[in-house]
């Protein structure tokens, strides 16, 4: 007849005991990642809306030219949210590994002499060879003695207050400061949010008007009409990114200068003069920027004698 030899029995206290110190060494290592989370939060709060209260702060204070202004900007937002992203992501969609969490443990004890890594290579040797019916040469029993000694002690050492969060604290503290503040300045400064806002709109303009510039195409001309006749002037700006354009008119005699803001539709503005009292020049002016003045010649009309 034939005899099957059957596995030797499972310790049944085995699998639970490393399941619990599985489990404090992982809720270990997920305590450690939810401050690491909070700490790339914070970091990213600082690198972020923090670099743009430091760019408003500076615009506020030293109303910064087009060009530094644009280029200020963009690294705030640039930097800040890449490094934001970096820093938060990062940890975010970082795994828990009980062996690496083990070692830290180790490392930040210093007094355990290997007893966590240890008790876990032995558990799992013992569980992997019962599983496969295999005998080893130390005993089930001690080492499920061995992992619940193990997990009890870990239990008493509070594994949390090995963790130095001081840095991270620090860095929410000056997140929350930043969060505030920028709070403070949307409620109470709002006129100074949109005047920034509407600062870099120009500026952006402006840089683009630098690197693209925008002409300006005049209608009429020089022109003589008749006192009381109506004018129409009229800009074409092509290229125009910005809304509006303005026509300045100057009295030949007085010297007085008139300013009117048009409205681009199409990148093309006009103005309608109903009656031409007296002769001007004019000019159209587009982001600081001006086209050829031109002359109206007003006069009567000649008498005609019979």
């Amino acid at each position: 007849s034939t005899f099957l030899l059957s596995p030797p029995p499972m310790t049944p206290d085995l699998p639970t005991t490393l399941d619990a110190l599985r489990a404090a060494v992982a809720a270990f290592g997920r305590f450690r990642k939810r401050w690491a989370v909070l700490h790339g939060l914070g970091r990213a709060v600082l690198a972020g809306p923090g670099a743009l209260l430091a760019w408003f702060a500076l615009d506020w204070a030293l109303r910064l030219p087009a060009w530094p202004l644009v280029i200020l900007f963009v690294l705030a937002v640039g930097t800040g949210t890449g490094c934001g992203l970096w820093w938060l992501v990062k940890p975010l969609f970082q795994r828990v590994r009980i062996a690496e969490e083990a070692h830290v443990i180790e490392s930040l004890h210093g007094q355990l002499d290997n007893q966590i890594i240890g008790s876990l290579q032995l558990g799992e040797e013992v569980l992997a060879s019962q599983t496969a019916g295999k005998r080893l040469g130390y005993s089930a029993d001690f080492v499920a003695a061995l992992l619940a000694q193990t997990t009890g002690r870990l239990a008493e050492l509070h594994l949390h207050r090995l963790v130095d969060l001081t840095r991270a604290k620090r860095t929410l503290a000056g997140a929350g400061a930043v969060a505030l503040a920028v709070l403070l300045c949307l409620v109470f400064a709002t006129a100074a949010v949109n005047e920034r806002a509407r600062r870099l709109r120009d500026a952006y303009a402006s840089v683009l008007d630098t690197l693209f510039p925008v002409e300006l195409r005049v209608q009429p001309g020089d022109l003589a009409v008749v006192r009381g006749r109506p004018v129409k002037l009229s800009v074409q700006a092509l290229g125009a990114r910005r809304p509006e354009v303005r026509l300045l008119r100057t009295d030949l005699k007085t010297k007085q200068t008139v300013t009117t803001t048009l409205r681009l539709q199409g990148q093309q503005a006009a103005f309608d003069l109903a009656q031409a009292g007296e002769s001007f020049s004019y000019e159209f002016e587009y982001g600081g920027r001006r086209s050829r003045s031109h002359r109206v010649m007003v006069d009567d009309l000649p008498e005609v004698s019979a």
